[in-house]
């Protein structure tokens, strides 16, 4: 299951590479859908950021 940290910076780039439209923008900070994730790890490869991690 892949979940967003507090390292998040909200730049939208997990967003617009998620194939599943799986990740909603929440505040404090966007959230994966783990109905939607497909667990395909683009969103992790992506982030600038290092705020995606597996657990």
């Amino acid at each position: 299951m892949y979940i967003i940290t507090d390292k998040c910076r909200f730049c939208d780039t997990c967003i617009t590479v998620c194939p599943a439209e799986a990740i909603e923008r929440t505040y404090p900070i966007y959230r994966i859908n783990r109905s939607l994730c497909i667990e395909c790890g683009v969103c992790k490869e992506n982030c600038s950021f290092d705020a995606i991690i597996f657990i």
